[in-house]
């Protein structure tokens, strides 16, 4: 976060470096792979603007994943996809009381790529709606809920020297998801250390891509820690 304003909303930035530790077994398709834990694809957020308002919250701007995990073409140890992406975005949260404990929330994102290297394959156009709707407690360090998120592909694959494949299996899929989140603090009596955030989806509806459950557990740390005297 910066003190800086553009347009009228709070500016900040991030940059996330990402590591990867891959397994994938597929015994109908004789497929047995692995890979050790990989630096992977950097993704950074150039420009994130925030508005706030008395009952609703918004946000809005650009991510890029740059391709910096090792990527080869047939390999089965890549870091990386070999491809840049550029996302824009732009989401907002509705407080249904004055004390802003009930609350719904949306982000919507559109992300395009780049040709990826050695293939010249170039990934379609995505798009991401995520959110939720939920309570939160303790002035706001705590927060339960629902979450949700839904995810197209909206322009077709581009499969540069290779075969095009059966698009009725290999189309423009999609997916969505729905679930129980809990977000909780991470604090002593005099200091905030971070959030920790657990969601649990049940997947449904998904076409061209695999169907199941997901668990997935989020730590947030601020630096420096917060005072909370």
């Amino acid at each position: 976060m910066t003190d800086y304003q553009i347009l009228g909303g709070n500016y900040s930035y991030m940059i996330a470096p990402a590591w990867s530790d891959n397994r994938l077994r597929a015994p109908a398709l004789g497929v047995f792979q692995g890979t050790s834990t990989l630096f992977s694809d950097l993704y950074v957020q150039p420009i994130n603007l925030g508005w706030n308002t008395a009952r609703a919250d918004f946000t809005a701007g650009v991510g890029v994943y740059a391709p910096t995990g090792d990527f080869e073409e047939g390999a089965d140890d890549n870091g990386g996809l070999g491809f840049w992406s550029y996302e824009l975005f732009g989401g907002a949260t509705y407080y249904f009381d004055a004390a802003k404990t009930w609350h719904i929330a949306g982000t919507l994102f559109y992300e395009t790529h780049g040709e990826q290297d050695d293939t010249g394959i170039t990934v379609g156009d995505i798009v991401t709606l995520e959110g939720g709707i939920g309570k939160s407690y303790m002035d706001g360090a705590v927060n339960v809920g629902l979450a949700y998120y839904g995810q197209w592909k909206v322009t077709d694959d581009d499969f540069g020297r290779m075969e095009e494949p059966d698009l009725e299996f290999f189309g423009r899929n999609r997916g969505f998801g729905i679930g129980p989140e809990i977000t909780l603090p991470l604090a002593s009596k005099s200091k905030l250390y971070g959030f920790f955030n657990l969601r649990y989806f049940w997947e449904t509806g998904n076409r061209s891509t695999v169907e199941g459950e997901s668990l997935v557990a989020t730590f947030t740390f601020p630096i420096p820690s917060v005072p909370l005297q």
